[in-house]
């Protein structure tokens, strides 16, 4: 008890209307405090001694309540953490399937490529989420990466049927000599054959025509071999263009003359110099010109023509032969490729091929154009060698 009196105002209050509650009194247990009381006046022999004064709520009354209010908002405050924890892993659940949900769907989309064994003829990769962040830039890498798979896996089966067919090609070109070398030599090799001096002399003269037909041929697969591995190396130096054009034509002037076809250059004074490997640029033009020979019949004529286009030089091979189809020109470039109205006269199909993959060497392009019946033109460009 800290306080020695009480103020009885509030007693008197009390006692004097009962009804008029609550009604806070002084506390005993604190000098200032005020709480709800009970009272009750204490007569003797019908004399007013005192009052007998009841606190309601004592000290340990307040701690309990304390204690009680304490916990609940312990308690309150214990329900809403665990409220907040719930609506934050919903929300991390809703943001991780957000996240996720397209990473999902790339790799049901990469299973089901899996599945088709990588082809995209098969199944292709759908490209609907474009979106411009992380998932979307690995999609349209992922997409972009498998289309370029799928292109190099077709290049590959693409050259795998080209191998093939090669072969096929090749082998029946290397039995045709074969055969009919081993045949002239059975002949004059057999002991009973009555063959005199001059016939012995013609079957020779057919095989050694057949050997050479055969080295021809395996020059020619070897020398397009080393190309496409890329063994073979440019050799620049300068050289004046008409010299090594009328030393090509010289060279194939009996073989076009015996096939009853004329050759010229145009212009007749060709003064034209270039940079580049003299070997295999002759190479590129004696086979265009035998090309030409082979697809001419009698009494046709091929021209090489030279044209200057501001720093380019453009030579080109016509003739007046059979032509080509339209839809064989971009065929005719591949090995072992023969127009169907060629005329065959010992090709074995690797010419062109041959002086695509040496003037992509040099930097050059060689384009063809034709009309069937009335001859073709095959044309090409060289760098010109700026005058000094």
């Amino acid at each position: 008890v800290v306080r020695q009196q009480i103020n009885l105002s509030p007693i008197q209050q009390l006692l004097d209307n009962p009804t008029a509650t609550p009604i806070y009194g002084d506390d005993p247990r604190s000098k200032d405090g005020v709480k709800i009381f009970s009272t009750a006046p204490v007569y003797n022999q019908q004399q007013l001694q005192g009052y007998l004064y009841v606190i309601i709520g004592g000290q340990a009354y307040d701690t309990t309540l304390k204690n009680i209010k304490a916990n609940d908002n312990l308690w309150l405050a214990a329900m809403w953490f665990i409220a907040a924890l719930v609506a934050l892993f919903i929300a991390m659940l809703l943001l991780f399937r957000f996240f996720t949900l397209p990473l999902k769907k790339l790799n049901k989309e990469l299973n089901k490529i899996e599945a088709a064994n990588y082809s995209l003829t098969k199944m292709s990769l759908d490209s609907s989420y474009t979106a411009d962040d992380e998932i979307g830039n690995l999609s349209k890498g992922v997409n972009a990466m498998l289309a370029r798979i799928d292109e190099q896996f077709q290049s590959l089966q693409q050259a795998d049927k080209q191998r093939r067919e090669l072969l096929t090609h090749l082998s029946h070109d290397l039995r045709t000599p074969l055969s009919s070398l081993h045949g002239f030599l059975e002949v004059i090799n057999k002991p009973d054959s009555h063959l005199n001096e001059p016939e012995q002399r013609h079957y020779l003269n057919l095989a050694m025509d057949n050997c050479q037909q055969l080295k021809h041929l395996i020059e020619q697969i070897f020398e397009l071999a080393n190309l496409e591995c890329g063994q073979v190396k440019i050799q620049s130096e300068t050289f004046n263009l008409g010299e090594l054009i009328y030393d090509c034509v010289a060279k194939l002037a009996l073989t076009a003359q015996s096939a009853g076809i004329s050759l010229r250059v145009i212009p007749e004074i060709c003064d034209f110099t270039v940079t580049t490997d003299i070997a295999k640029l002759e190479r590129v033009l004696t086979n265009l010109i035998e090309n030409a020979i082979r697809h001419t019949p009698s009494g046709g004529e091929i021209a090489v023509k030279v044209s200057q286009q501001s720093d380019q030089l453009y030579v080109a091979v016509s003739d007046t032969g059979v032509g080509i189809h339209e839809d064989e020109l971009n065929a005719i470039f591949e090995p072992h490729y023969q127009a169907r109205n060629s005329i065959k006269r010992g090709s074995t199909g690797l010419g062109l091929a041959i002086c695509k993959q040496l003037l992509t060497l040099m930097d050059s392009e060689i384009n063809v154009s034709s009309t069937l019946g009335k001859g073709s033109e095959f044309r090409f460009n060289l760098a010109m060698q700026a005058p000094v």
